[in-house]
């Protein structure tokens, strides 16, 4: 039993440095979390378990917390042209894929750029590649960071009623720090791009609102990012660090259990 815990926290481990926060990571982490507790009351008993899963969970909400200090996201969206090594090279066989079957579906790629964040000290860049459906007025990103190792999808539309529409394969910082302006909803990162898609009209359709015409997925794009930005400032969330948003620690504790309960759903 031994051996087996160790090889699937090796596993675990590798696949994550690899593939990023996939749902076999995400099932794999469950499972060593409830054999770690069966190990503890085990050799330990039920009460002294207790007490090391509570000074486990305390140190893993502090070092989070003190993460979520650090992160900036920007106050008013800036793009670049993608620069090479930006895009991770263990994810480009899912970029060459889901760009396919975005093509199959009417989206016409409208280019590769990068958009800067920082975590503390640390400038990172997250690469995006913009899609445009050639008759709905949907646009859509794959979007990819090195630093922590991950790769998603997202649909988005705006509504004549201001709102914004948004539909993923992965927790986006709308669903982090909500507000009423923006619908997210989330789909399987198992999914085909077709069903993402279905699932963001039928979203749509349910708004009661129709979405409005975009010429240029990035610059939909940064009127999106811009108003999720001037929302959670004054919702209390966030506020301006220059050029930056960062989190105020109320936002953070929110942050940290929409973050947690997401991880496994």
């Amino acid at each position: 039993m031994l051996v087996a815990f160790v090889g699937l926290t090796l596993a675990t481990g590798i696949m994550f440095l690899v593939r990023g926060g996939t749902r076999f990571v995400r099932i794999a982490t469950a499972m060593l979390l409830l054999g770690t507790i069966g190990l503890w009351v085990a050799s330990s008993g039920a009460a002294a378990a207790l007490r090391s899963i509570a000074w486990t969970v305390g140190i893993m909400v502090a070092i989070n917390f003190v993460v979520l200090r650090q992160w900036r996201s920007s106050l008013r969206r800036r793009f670049e042209p993608l620069q090479t090594g930006v895009w991770p090279a263990t994810l480009e066989d899912d970029l060459a894929r889901w760009t396919r079957e975005l093509q199959a579906l009417g989206f016409v790629v409208c280019g590769d750029l990068q958009a800067p964040w920082k975590l503390g000290s640390e400038d990172r860049k997250m690469a995006l590649r913009f899609f445009r459906h050639e008759q709905e007025p949907v646009w859509a990103s794959i979007s990819a960071n090195r630093k922590p190792k991950g790769i998603g999808r997202c649909l988005q539309s705006k509504l004549t009623d201001g709102r914004f529409v948004l539909t993923s394969d992965r927790q986006v910082n709308e669903a982090v720090l909500p507000d009423p302006k923006f619908v997210v909803r989330r789909g399987n990162e198992r999914d085909g791009c077709d069903r993402l898609l279905a699932h963001h009209r039928k979203v749509i359709e349910e708004c009661g609102s129709a979405p409005v015409p975009i010429a240029d997925p990035a610059t939909a794009e940064k009127e999106q990012h811009d108003a999720w930005a001037d929302a959670v400032i004054a919702s209390g969330q966030a506020f301006v660090d220059g050029e930056w948003i960062a989190l105020k620690p109320l936002g953070i504790l929110r942050a940290m259990a929409r973050t947690y309960a997401a991880w496994f759903a």
